[in-house]
């Protein structure tokens, strides 16, 4: 009998099926893999920034090079990167459509990488020019990158149910980035008032909803199924998750521009609701598995869900201004929030599906032609769950603490902390890279 992964099934031809998945379509790794462990590499950057100037990040985070330093690092070298490096595989795969991308993406990594290391550089040292420049090398990489997979994504829109929340979250990226370059031009010459009092906000916006958020939560309906063996929500329900996700966020958008803030509350209120929608299904999902045991890696991905609710709990009170902070304490506290949404949230999915994904890449790549020989792993063998496991407990107690620390303006506390998620992140990246070392 073959030796095959149990979620997959093999033919005489030696070809290999994965449910839901056309891995016949997929392209060659070498692209994917380099996003991916180049987003862990600046992970494990950040994650030493926190380290090392605890007490910097709870300074005022408007203009704070340490904190933009770390907040650059996170969301566009971690999130970003691994976030292309996932679709470059993905989309190609879940669509069925073969994209021609590589020439594109390697491009793209190439304007992307040294445009992120100049921006930082710029930060770090508070120069607006090299932050423009860098800006725009980043603007530059992400257009080019999301530019093959806009036809393929558009012929989708209405049979495959991850492509329109895929399609709109590449233009929020686009614009997110391009409102970034813009912004750092204003540093240096103030060219139009409507976006010193506007931009940093949309920013934000544009980049944590209407990027990150809405990818995630699309993602999430088609893999969550896949890797926990499970029954996903209805066709029709995950495109009216879609629909009120982007509407809510439009009219939060174009009111904020407007200056209408009972607009932008509202707008706010339905992707809120949204979210906590998203939340509800994930839960019905993990309910209704086949398979009792849940990965450590896919137990991160499912937690996130919870830091999601912080976040936006967090978030919605100090727009409210409903806590009784404020000043210093109140700027620790955003910080706080910072922290939830980009590591718990954001970077707590991506670390928990790369624990699927990592090992699915490699597998495709070394021994799918080998599917039926004694030797040949599965998908499973590949990576080490218990450092997963342990590398998720350092991560999460180190982020939970330093948290905590940071709200309560302890820097002691904060060093410590910021030393445990330095270590989980470590271990984390780690085990995932050390999976392309299988032979």
């Amino acid at each position: 009998m073959p030796h095959c992964h149990p979620q997959t099934s093999w033919r005489g031809d030696k070809t290999v099926n994965l449910p839901g998945l056309d891995v016949e379509s997929r392209p060659r790794p070498a692209v994917p893999s380099l996003y991916i462990q180049t987003g862990l590499l600046f992970l494990i950057g950040a994650a030493a920034v926190i380290a090392l100037h605890p007490g910097a990040l709870m300074a005022s985070p408007r203009h704070n090079p340490v904190t933009l330093v770390v907040t650059h690092m996170l969301v566009l070298g971690f999130g970003t990167l691994i976030t292309f490096g996932a679709l470059e595989q993905m989309v190609p795969v879940i669509t069925g459509r073969k994209v021609t991308s590589e020439r594109y993406s390697r491009t793209a990594y190439a304007l992307f990488v040294p445009g992120l290391l100049l921006q930082l550089a710029g930060f770090a040292a508070w120069q607006p020019y090299l932050i423009a420049a860098g800006g725009t090398l980043i603007t530059l990489g992400t257009a080019l990158f999301t530019l093959p997979y806009v036809p393929t994504l558009w012929e989708r829109l209405r049979s495959d149910l991850t492509a329109p929340f895929i399609f709109s979250s590449l233009i929020y990226v686009n614009l997110t980035v391009f409102l970034g370059v813009a912004s750092a031009v204003q540093l240096k010459t103030l060219w139009w008032p409507w976006l010193f009092w506007h931009g940093l906000p949309f920013h934000l916006i544009l980049g944590g909803l209407g990027w990150f958020t809405q990818i995630i939560i699309g993602v999430s309906y088609k893999l969550i199924p896949m890797f926990i063996t499970t029954t996903g929500a209805g066709d029709l329900h995950v495109r009216r998750v879609c629909a009120s996700f982007n509407i809510g966020l439009l009219l939060a958008l174009l009111s904020a521009a407007g200056s209408w803030t009972a607009g932008a509350a509202a707008g706010l209120t339905v992707v809120g609701v949204t979210c906590a929608v998203y939340a509800w299904d994930v839960r019905g999902m993990v309910k209704r598995r086949i398979r009792r045991r849940i990965g450590a890696g896919m137990k991160q991905s499912l937690v996130a869900v919870l830091y999601l609710i912080l976040a936006a709990a967090l978030s919605a009170l100090l727009l409210a201004r409903a806590l009784p902070i404020d000043g210093l304490s109140a700027d620790r506290w955003v910080v706080v929030a910072g922290l939830l949404f980009a590591c718990g949230w954001v970077g707590s999915v991506i670390l928990g599906m790369l624990s699927k994904i990592v090992p699915m890449l490699v597998w495709l790549d070394l021994f799918a032609g080998r599917v039926g020989e004694r030797d040949t792993p599965t998908i499973a063998q590949l990576i080490d769950e218990r450092a997963v496991g342990l590398g998720g407990i350092g991560y999460h107690a180190g982020l939970l603490t330093l948290a905590v620390a940071f709200a309560a303006g302890h820097p002691v506390a904060a060093t410590w902390a910021a030393a445990l998620f330095l270590l989980g992140v470590v271990v984390l990246a780690g085990t995932l890279i050390g999976v392309w070392s299988a032979r």
